[in-house]
């Protein structure tokens, strides 16, 4: 079955207008026919531990793939950066924890996780880096299947 737009969800939002095409990131749940997204736009690397990505499921299950890119300068010749970390939460419980390394390269620079979510389940994701920096920056995807 099909989803256009809501599904309870804020899909159809700044992102994707429903049926309409990509016009720019967001951090809330995006439906196109059968497949959703959240691509939020880039960060900046904040020790603070903020929210980056939050949804509530309609009544649909959604499959996908969650993907965190660290902190790093792409401006940098030597692609100076830091460690960060993302709590994926379900109904408030941690239940993935993506952890990345964006300057000695001893840790991969993103992390990626399958991650099913439930019908009218919230998710949230909180990202937080080792220090602020205006100059390194991260990002932060959800691809996904709708199964109503």
């Amino acid at each position: 079955m099909s989803l256009i737009g809501g599904g309870g969800s804020g899909a159809g939002g700044a992102g994707n207008p429903a049926g309409g095409t990509f016009s720019g990131g967001s951090n809330t749940l995006e439906i196109v026919g059968d497949f959703c997204y959240v691509y939020v736009e880039e960060f900046t690397a904040d020790s603070s531990g903020v929210v980056r990505m939050s949804f509530t499921t309609g009544g649909f299950t959604t499959v996908g793939t969650i993907r965190f890119a660290g902190f790093t300068n792409m401006g940098s010749p030597s692609g100076s950066g830091q460690v960060g970390t993302c709590r994926v939460k379900l109904n408030g419980v941690t239940i993935i924890d993506l952890h990345t390394e964006g300057q000695t390269k001893d840790m991969p620079f993103s992390d990626t996780a399958d991650l099913l979510v439930p019908p009218f389940t919230k998710v949230e994701c909180v990202v937080d880096a080792a220090s602020t920096q205006v100059d390194e920056h991260g990002s932060l995807s959800y691809v996904g299947r709708v199964y109503a």
